[in-house]
Order: C-alpha cells, then structure tokens, then sequence
C-alpha cells in the first residue's frame, strides 16, 4: 500500500514525492526491498517495499529492550534513544499479536557558508559598475549556523488470526510524531543597498568571486520554530487459499500532517554601514567573509529591520483498497496466473500563512531586549574569518517582544496564492503468467492496465480568481522478467518493461512565487497541465560464484524518459511589472545508461561486499544537453567485516561523484554538488546469549556537503555545510 508522505515545511520546499524515512523506527522493519524495475502489481513506477512484523510471519516473536546513546562531538551533546517490542500467540500459532514501542532522541548541529540565486547581474543586484551578463550572486552572502533538536515517539502493533482453513486475519496500526525544533543564527552581507560602493572585484570566467564593498550593512538574524510530524497507518487483509487458488483483499488508509507547530519566527537587525572583504572560489578551498568591524560590539547593530512569522501546515492522505488472486497452473511451461485490482486516492492539502512587520526604531540594548552571543564551537575552518567565530544575534526576548503583534489574521489574499490543494486517483488491473521452461529458465510477463486522474486548485499569481484543473491519463504498462539458470555457477537476469513516474505535486501547483529582493522581477511557477512521464526500461545481469561464498556480477541497464520535465522561463505581467517565470514544463528526453559491478566474499568470521556504479545520464531540452539531476556519474560502497569469538568489527565506506543538483533556467547558472566519501564503523561485544553492547561511528570523516555553480570550467562555490562525526553505544537485550 502507498503510504502518506511527511515533508520538510522549514523551507516550503514541497516537492511531494520523496517519503521522509526518519518517521519510520528502524526496530519497525523486517524487510526492505528497492524494486528498481517496474512490476505486474506493483506501483506505476518502481517500489520501494517495506515490510513489518507480524506475529504469524516471524518463526519467533522478537522480545527486546534496546537503549541507545548518541555523542555528537560538534555540540558536544549525546542524546538517548530507547525502544522495545514484545508479543504473545497461542500454543497452536493461530492467534498472535505485537507491541513496539520507541522513543528516539538526536541534535544535529551544522555550520554553512552560503551564497544565494547565481544570476545574471541585469537580474540581481544590477550593481552598474559590473557587466550585466556576469554572474552573481542575487544579493547576499552569509554564515549560519543552524541547531536541531529531534525527537520521535512511535508506537506500532499487529495482530493475526488463522482460522481452521488456514485462512489469515490481519491488522496493523502504526502512529509516529517527530518534532524538530530549530535554533537558526546567521550573519548576512546584503550587497543591494542604494549607496553601497563596489569595488575590487575578483571573476573567475564570467563569474563574480570576490571583491570590497562599502556601505554595506550586515545583517544579524534569529529564525526559530519547531515542526511537528504526524503519521497513523490502519491496515487490514484477509488471505484465503482453496485448492488450486489463494488471493486476499487488502484496505489501508494512512495520513501524514506536517506542520511548524510553533511558527517560524525570524528577527533581523541591522548593522551600520560597513566595509566587506568577500570571496568564494571553491578550486582554491580559501572563503573570506571579513566585515569592517568587530561583530561582538553591540553598538555596530542599531535598527530592527524586519520581524516575520510564518505558520505551514500540509496533510496528504491515503486510502488504498487492493484486490489480488492467484491460481496454480498445471499447463506445461506455465506455473500460475496471478491478477489484481487496485485503487489509490490521495489527497493533498497545503496551507501558509506570512506576517510581517517592518521596524527602523533603534535597538535598546537594555536587559530585556540583550542579544545573546554565540558561544558555539569555531566555524568552518576553510573560512577565513576570525573577527565572525562569534556573532551577535537576537535573543528569543527580544523575538517574543514582537511575536503578541505579529497575530495571523483570516487569510490574506497572498496567503491564498501561497496555498493549494491536489489530489491524485489510480485505478489499476493486472495479469501476470509465472512461467518455467525446462529446469534452467523460469520468469514472469505481466500486464497491467492504469487509469490516472490528477487534479489540482489554487489561485493565479495576477488576480484573486480560484482556479482549478484536472487531467484524466491511460496507460498500458507491459513487464517481463527472466531468470536463466546456466549450471551451478552461472545466473543470468534480463528485464524489459514500461512505466510512467509522476511529477512533483509542487510542479502541479497554479501558483506563482514571487522573488522578494526589491526591484527583481524574477518568479517561479507551478504548471498544472505538467503530464506523467513515460518510462522504457531494461536491465541484463549476469552472476558467477565459482565457489561457495564467492559471487561477481555484472549489470547493464538503460531508462528513457518521454515528456521530461525541465524548466523554462516565459514573461509574464503580474501587478504591472513584467516579470522572468520560471516554470517546469514537459519539453524534454531524458535517458539513463549505466553499468555496476559488484564483488562479494563471506565467510563466518569475514566477508567484503563491494559495488561500483557508473552512470551516463543525459537530457535533451531544445538545443541543450546536460546530465540528470541527482544522478551521480560514479558511485562506489564497500563493506569489510570480520569476527573472532564474541567480537565483531565491521568497516564501511561509500564515495558519491560530483552531480548536478539544481538547473538554472536562462540566465540562471546550474548548482551541482562535489562528491564526497563517508566512513562509518561499527565494533560489537556479545556479551551473553541474550545481550549485545555496540558502538558504532558514522561520517567519520566528517562531511563538508559543498554545492558549486560551473563557470567557464571553472567551480565556484555555492554553499558550503559542514557535520561532524557521530558515534553511538548501543545496548540490545533480547528476553
């Protein structure tokens, strides 16, 4: 069943599509399968499958407590996490059911240097001394350092009942709250006041990288809030077998709600007219950031400029009904013919809601309205700022001082644009034939017939008129896999099918969200006549085990995507200006081709797993070619483990190519990310037949998450994140 999606609300990034795994207890899963190929039943894409536990399906129930401590050095905090899990059945193992329970605590701590809206300058800040056709940034530059505190409570239980036929009753029940609560200070360059004076500047190709500014003002800013994450699940089957056939019917309904909570509050001081010495080149690996003054002197920071609340609350739900039967087949080649129905509704509501007030008055630096220093650990050491380890910034009294006048009134007619609803219905039968063809060759061709209706409303950008539109699409998805067993040593896979994957249910959206630098006339749109995107896809694999725990394998596949969405920029007049949309469109051809080798050895006191991936993406959009987003060209992993008596090591290590995040629409420059390598290990202790004691340390490297523009061939950078290593001491008793 499709289950609901939480989302990130901080930002308002509300792509739609990408589940938040973080929701999910990782005691709550028994398995979990990625299905990269489209399947007869399966979703209209591909699946990633999670299965939990149920108390007739286990060969014994799982009876557990588990504490965990995590020490995240960068804070220098460590925070618990304590679960447990326990059930009852029968002597006949006909009646069963499961109880979890788990409480997870985490503080994330990260430092970033951030440049925003590479742009041309005509489009940014449009300082007259610099060339209009160079790249810049829109308007700021700035240092954060961004604080979260996690916590998630869940609660899960399952319960089945066989009767005499052998028949299965089943239901489950999952709840899980996350909520983040964030601690966001920055210290920000804004480049675009009226009187400031540019000079020095630095270019690498046709971009801008550095330079000297006078009278620029700094900007000391507060965000805080907490978001709140819900999800419930409620399942129920019916499996029944007679004779030569089995089937089951299934209903499911599942809601997410993602909300801030506490709205997001954010105080901006500014500073006096200042100097600033900036520069980015990413090659060189040397950032400065340097005011003309001292941040810590409370004096330089004089006026509030700007206090804003914001409230975003979103819920998606899902209601499922599946329908699946199956019967044995005694016909010659063929092992059974499986059929189905399903139907998957899903609605999506999203609402926000922005207050402001704009303040010159001078700041009083008085007890009550003190702004705090930050007294955390030094900032990114590629950043050559020693004046800005430690910044001014507001205090939660001086925030909460404004927050009684900052109330959210009935909703304004830009909190209507800001807000839409879609929805999404999927109808859809299938037939498959399992087939075996003497004792080598085996597989399964299927069929499936979908009916998809999307819908989506809201409000145009020009005018307070509600719109809303919906668009009816049919598919017929074909699949065939085979399996060729050649001999005890070889295995070859082949898999041919087609699919479509859906669009963003942002990208839907009649909205239109307006740029808020003063005097840029840039936007982005939704565009709800966005279609699905048809999919072709093959794969080959061949796997050799020339001896017992020895495995090599090859893989080539290939995708092609129709109607791929891309974005392009129109004009268009709002409010009397004309503006640059920006807006997904389905003018593009995408294709994937890829090959992976994998090498594993096991043993039972070591094994290694490795795997390398190679890529090639490309995507065609008018005269332009340029690689898939999110799509690495290289990617490798690999695994040691190793154990002797009641000790165990295990080493991991994974490597992620540089790869493009972001597309620039016209004008706009690209964003890509730098490949990075993580390394985590993992030492255990079995301390008796039912206790274990772990430590186990992730990112040990640490990472430096480092997004960067391309100009002339050259990087520069675009924003620079840094974390710190974490570590954990595990202890699970087993009862």
């Amino acid at each position: 069943h499709v289950m609901a999606i939480n989302e990130n609300v901080r930002n308002s990034g509300q792509g739609g599509r990408q589940f938040r795994f973080d929701v999910l207890p990782a005691e709550n899963v028994a398995q979990v399968d990625v299905l990269k190929s489209a399947s007869g039943p399966g979703a209209i894409g591909s699946d990633i499958s999670i299965t939990g536990y149920r108390p007739l399906s286990v060969s014994e129930l799982p009876h557990y407590f588990r504490t965990e401590w995590e020490y995240q050095p960068l804070a220098e905090r460590s925070y618990p996490t304590i679960s447990a899990m326990t059930g009852w059945r029968n002597h006949d193992e006909t009646l069963g059911i499961l109880f979890g329970l788990q409480y997870r605590e985490r503080y994330h701590y990260q430092d970033q240097y951030q440049t925003w809206n590479w742009d041309l300058n005509k489009n940014a800040w449009n300082n007259s001394q610099l060339d209009d056709d160079l790249l810049v940034p829109s308007n700021r530059f700035a240092l954060t350092n961004e604080q979260e505190q996690r916590r998630r409570r869940s609660f899960s239980t399952s319960g089945q009942w066989r009767l005499e036929n052998q028949n299965i009753i089943s239901f489950d029940y999952f709840l899980s709250d996350l909520s983040i609560d964030f601690n966001e200070e920055r210290l920000q360059a804004r480049l675009d006041a009226e009187d400031a004076v540019f000079s020095d500047p630095g270019f690498s190709g046709n971009a801008l990288v550095g330079g000297f500014a006078r009278n620029v003002y700094l900007q000391s800013s507060l965000d805080t809030s907490r978001q709140l994450h819900r999800n419930q699940l409620w399942m129920t089957d019916y499996e029944w077998q007679h004779g030569a056939w089995e089937g089951s019917v299934s209903l499911a309904v599942s809601s997410a709600h993602s909300g801030t909570d506490k709205p997001i509050s954010r105080t901006v001081i500014n500073s006096v007219p200042t100097d600033l010495n900036f520069s980015a080149p990413a090659d060189k690996r040397i950032l400065r950031f340097l005011p003309g003054f001292d941040p810590l002197q409370a004096e330089n920071f004089v006026a509030l400029d700007l206090l804003t609340r914001r409230d975003i609350q979103l819920q998606h739900n899902v209601q499922s009904l599946q329908l699946d039967w199956r019967k044995n087949l005694t016909v010659a080649g063929l092992s059974s013919w499986k059929s189905g129905f399903s139907q998957v509704q899903q609605q999506r509501r999203y609402r926000r809601q922005d207050v402001a007030l704009s303040h010159t008055e001078q700041v009083l630096l008085v007890p009550s309205l003190d702004m705090s220093r930050n007294q955390a650990q030094p900032f990114l050491s590629a950043v050559n700022h020693q004046s800005v380890k430690h910044w001014l910034v507001p205090n939660s009294r001086l925030q909460q001082r404004f927050d009684s006048a900052l109330t959210f009134p009935v909703a304004t007619e830009a909190d209507r644009k800001n807000s839409y609803d879609s929805g999404e219905n999927l109808l859809q039968w299938y037939n498959q034939i399992d087939f075996e063809i003497g004792e080598h060759l085996t597989g399964n061709a299927a069929i499936r017939h979908s009916r998809l209706t999307l819908s989506s409303s809201g409000y145009e950008a020009d005018s307070a008129s509600a719109v809303s539109y919906q668009r009816n699409y049919h598919y017929w998805l074909p699949s065939l896999n085979v399996l060729y067993q050649a001999g005890p040593f070889w295995q070859w896979r082949a898999h041919l099918s087609h699919s479509v994957s859906m669009p963003n249910y942002q990208d839907l959206t009649p909205g239109v969200s307006l740029n808020s630098t003063e005097g840029v006339f840039l936007a982005s749109a939704g565009n709800p006549r966005l279609k699905p995107m048809p999919v072709d896809q093959a794969e080959l694999s061949v796997s050799f085990r020339p001896e017992e725990g020895v495995r090599y394998q090859y893989s080539f596949f290939v995708k092609n995507l129709q109607d791929y969405i891309v974005s392009e920029s129109q004009p268009q007049l709002i409010n009397g200006e004309n503006y640059r949309v920006t807006l997904p469109v389905n003018n593009g051809k995408a294709n994937i081709l890829g090959h992976e080798v994998s090498y594993d050895i096991g043993f039972p006191d070591w094994g290694i797993q490795t795997t390398a991936t190679v890529v090639h993406s490309d995507v065609a959009h008018g005269d332009e070619h340029y690689p898939m987003v999110q799509v690495s060209p290289v990617s490798l992993a690999g695994q040691f483990y190793w154990q002797l008596g009641n000790t165990r090591m295990q080493w991991g290590v994974s490597y992620r190519s540089d790869y493009l995040l972001e597309k620039g629409a016209e004008g706009v420059a690209d964003v890509y990310v730098k490949g990075d390598m993580r390394l985590q290990a993992q030492l255990s202790w079995i301390l008796n037949r039912e206790a274990t004691l772990s430590l186990t340390g992730t990112n040990l490297l640490g990472s430096e998450d480092i997004s960067y523009i391309r100009s002339s061939g050259k990087k520069i950078y675009h924003s620079l994140e840094y974390s710190a290593p974490r570590f954990l001491l595990v202890l699970n008793v087993n009862f």
